[in-house]
């Protein structure tokens, strides 16, 4: 006798329920993707418990006569598939015919449904894969599914169920996933009748329901990505990179419509944004991919929840290109903001006229010395400021070396006309908080800066830039120092003695594990050479990819090692001088935004908002 046997329906529906339905979010999220593909206009979805006593998905689509209400509980019978060909080219959510099957089989479910076409709908009822009864009923176009006593018929599956918190979160995750996908679609969620979600129908763009779900965030800045390739089109927006642990504290990707687990474009993603997030940030915010069906293969993963795409390597590189010129476009936009214009980054400019004094105060907050006033042309009055006393920061300190290559650190005075690369830099310096914050006007807002983390972000640039050129320029030193080394670090200055010449230095084996260090970056020369060494030694050991350190390469790890050490540093007083050539290099960088450990380098804050901290509003 033979020992095989073809199994009892409502059993393979069970077990085919074991892939399909894994948790209660998984019956809303089947049950929402038949909604759309009704070509719903409104879905209310509501919850109770945690998912578990009762859940009901409401629809105005286009809802099923009684033949197709009886068809749909029938395995692997779908609207959506007729011929083989079709699963090249899927363009809709649900095209198995297994989901409301599987849920039938652990559940009690109920279907209402009404074509618009008839006077009637059609009223089922299912316990545990058992049809009950079937009528007819008055009801309203579209469908209404409810499930009730989910997984009542197997307990064991209700043990492996997290807490409620957590169910209900899967749940809220997929109510909004569906609404970030299909923005024209209205949608609400309400769990023990208390909304959790509320999104209108027909009015809101992709810009427009991002906003909605972000948390504040109509008043966020947003970086618009839009790019085209042979593969299709990619359109989405993320959020800055500091703001990546908020209730949005992750990448959503949307494929043809479909929210999908997209690995290969986080990682793309995390690439071009490369020195922006700081540690334990994220990128965040959600990219529309709108691809040729025939690139992609959506029936991979037994909820549908990853995609698999035929040319994934192409895929990675159309969204690291998409997103770099995303984040060059918004630092330009940053740029124009903060300083008025949007210099051509390394374009010889002119430099502006030299300022009379009395227009331009400066002084730091933290200096001791008395103030004399002097009354200007239009009635107000600036601040005269003595000489800074001899231990001051010298404005010929190497400590803001010019942006641009040099074989040595260049003074941090403005450059005399005709000879350096300055923007014209509408904010005027308004003088230096807790010897770390560079305040300034611009027009009505007011803009802090962060000394250390400008100047960190223009030394990286210029040593990303001179690195990737050839080689960064070297600094001799007047008496070579001696340093000896551990073991392990002797064999990192061994295994990379060539990277270690590209960044300028010249070390010598002296005996044993003694080095002689002959020459240094010279950014870094003011530094004591053997500390600059053991910065760039932490970022080449092999621990250093696993050191958290959000996005950085190892490449990008020691450069930013050697721009940190070079910086200026926050508590550091600087005068005036020195703060206006440290604003007109930044406004000249690359980049602005964030320095390259991820930490923002300016705040800035409208004159209507400080009018409201002194209720002048």
């Amino acid at each position: 006798m033979s020992r095989i046997r073809v199994l009892a329906e409502f059993l393979a529906n069970q077990i085919a329920a074991g892939e399909v339905v894994e948790r209660p979010a998984s019956v809303v999220k089947e049950l929402v993707e038949n909604a759309v593909d009704a070509r719903s206009r409104f879905i209310q979805v509501l919850v109770e418990g945690s998912g578990t006593r009762r859940i009901q998905v409401s629809d105005d689509g286009e809802g099923m006569d009684e033949d197709d209400v009886l068809l749909c509980l029938e395995r692997h019978a779908t609207s959506k598939i007729r011929q083989p060909a079709d699963l090249a080219a899927i363009d809709t959510l649900g095209f198995r015919g297994e989901a409301l099957p599987s849920i039938a089989s652990v559940s009690q479910l109920t279907i209402d449904s009404r074509p618009l076409d008839r006077p009637l709908g059609t009223h089922l009822e299912v316990a545990f894969g058992k049809v009950l009864a079937v009528r007819q009923t008055g009801a309203p176009v579209g469908t209404t599914v409810e499930v009730k006593n989910l997984f009542g018929n197997v307990p064991a599956r209700r043990k492996f169920l997290k807490s409620s918190a957590t169910e209900l979160g899967h749940i809220e995750e997929v109510v909004v996933a569906t609404g970030l996908a299909h923005p024209g679609i209205g949608l609400t969620l309400t769990i023990d009748g208390r909304e959790r979600v509320h999104l209108p129908g027909g009015v809101d763009s992709r810009e427009d329901r991002v906003r909605r779900l972000v948390p504040r965030g109509s008043e966020r800045p947003l970086i618009r990505v839009q790019s085209q390739s042979p593969l299709g089109r990619l359109d989405g927006f993320l959020l800055p990179p500091d703001e990546g642990t908020s209730g949005w504290g992750r990448l959503r990707t949307v494929v043809n419509g479909r929210p999908v687990r997209l690995p290969m474009a986080t990682h793309g993603v995390a690439e071009a944004m490369r020195s922006f997030l700081a540690v334990g940030r994220q990128p965040a915010g959600c990219l529309y991919f709108d691809l040729r069906p025939e690139e992609v293969d959506v029936n991979v993963h037994p909820t549908k929840q990853e995609a698999r795409f035929r040319d994934g390597a192409a895929l990675y590189r159309f969204v690291v290109a998409a997103v770099s010129s995303a984040l060059a476009a918004w630092q330009e936009e940053l740029r124009s903001r903060i300083f008025g214009s949007s210099p051509a980054v390394g374009r010889p400019r002119e430099s502006p006229p030299e300022a009379p004094a009395a227009a331009v105060p400066l002084f730091s907050l933290g200096e001791s010395e008395p103030h004399s006033w002097s009354a200007e042309p239009d009635g107000g009055a600036v601040p005269q400021i003595p000489d800074p006393p001899s231990t001051s920061f010298p404005v010929s300190s190497p400590a803001i070396p010019a942006a641009g290559p040099s074989h040595s650190p260049a003074p941090a005075a403005a450059s005399p006309p005709g000879e350096g690369a300055r923007p014209a830099v509408p904010l005027r310096v308004i003088g230096q908080l807790l010897d770390s914050y560079i305040l300034c006007q611009g027009g009505d807002r007011l803009v802090a800066i962060d000394q250390h983390a400008a100047h960190e972000r223009i030394l990286f640039e210029t040593l990303t830039s001179q690195y990737e050129g050839a080689s960064v320029p070297s600094q001799r030193l007047l008496f070579p120092t001696l340093t000896e080394l551990g073991l392990e670090e002797a064999e990192l200055v061994r295994r990379h003695q060539e990277q270690l010449e590209r960044l300028g230095f010249v070390i010598e084996l002296f005996g044993g594990e003694t080095f002689r260090i002959s020459a240094v970056p010279g950014l870094t020369a003011h530094l004591p050479p053997e500390e600059v060494l053991a910065g760039v030694l932490s970022g080449l050991a092999p621990a250093a990819s696993a050191d958290g350190r959000r996005g950085l390469s190892p490449q990008g790890a020691v450069l930013a090692s050697l721009a940190c050490r070079a910086a200026i540093k926050a508590g550091q007083p600087l005068r005036a001088e020195e703060m206006t050539s440290l604003v007109s290099q930044l406004a000249a960088a690359p980049a602005l935004s964030h320095c390259p450990h991820g930490r923002p380098v300016t705040r800035s804050f409208a004159a209507s908002e400080i009018r409201r901290w002194f209720l002048r509003a």
